[in-house]
């Protein structure tokens, strides 16, 4: 019997349970090689290693086990090659997921180290912000007007989905001044570049910037001293900042003003 395997040894081997070994034969997925009529021991080959270990892999992918039908020949051979194909696509999407959760957890954590450092300053300070791209619509409400706010993110979050874009955890308004008007969006920041007319994208540069309890983006020429003519060209961004210990609904508030504005 040297040349088989028991199911212990194939247990350990592999690290899968005898019971799920038990399974799969039902399943007539993965079939002993061999069963001693006498006692009723269950044997493998080493052959029937591989086979094993793509079941494995189609567990560990979320590949329901009763499809593994639909791969198999008119001799109810297993097709390793259509399960193998099938199985990388599946792979290629969960990696696209987690690499775009990664960067969404790397980008909040990097919110909430940027709030540490300034979370203690008082009045104006300026700081340097990288390149941003901003999935964006029109903002007509209140910025005081949370359901509201709320609904209009949500739906850009369900557009970055549309789109294929990763969407991360910053949100909020951004003003544009100009000469005569002022052009309002609520906006969810996106991880990727877009042609998309509804995605901005704005440079890394330095920002005259001040923590606030709340949105405070129509008092922006008070609150940074100038008079409203004075903006014209500029653009204002109230953004939600994160903190290390979640307390309550509310969240500080940065209110951010590049001046002059280019683009």
């Amino acid at each position: 019997m040297k040349e088989y395997l028991s199911i212990g040894e194939v247990s350990k081997l592999k690290g899968v349970s005898i019971k799920s070994l038990r399974y799969y034969d039902q399943l007539n997925i993965l079939k002993p090689a061999y069963i001693n009529e006498q006692s009723g021991y269950r044997y493998y080959t080493l052959d029937q290693m591989v086979v094993l270990d793509v079941i494995i892999m189609c567990v560990d992918l979320g590949i329901p086990l009763k499809n593994f039908s639909n791969y198999a020949d008119e001799q109810g051979r297993l097709r390793l090659d259509k399960i193998l194909e099938d199985g990388q696509q599946i792979a290629m999407l969960k990696a696209r997921k987690i690499q775009s959760a990664l960067s969404r957890m790397e980008r909040l954590s990097g919110s909430i180290r940027d709030y540490q450092a300034y979370k203690h300053n008082k009045g104006i300070y300026q700081r340097q912000i990288g390149k941003r791209n901003m999935l964006t619509a029109p903002w007509h409400g209140n910025p005081e007007d949370n359901k509201l706010f709320m609904k209009n993110v949500s739906e850009l979050y369900l557009l970055s989905l549309e789109l294929g874009l990763t969407s991360l955890y910053q949100q909020g308004l951004i003003y544009f001044y100009r000469q005569d008007a002022v052009e309002k969006y609520v906006f969810v920041e996106i991880m990727e570049e877009s042609g998309d007319l509804r995605v901005i994208s704005l440079p890394a540069r330095e920002y005259s910037c001040t923590l606030l309890p709340s949105s405070q983006i129509e008092e922006t020429a008070e609150i940074f001293g100038y008079d409203r003519a004075e903006l014209a060209g500029s653009y204002v961004i109230d953004v939600d900042l994160y903190d290390a210990n979640v307390e309550g609904d509310t969240y500080p508030v940065e209110l951010q003003l590049a001046l002059p504005f280019s683009g």
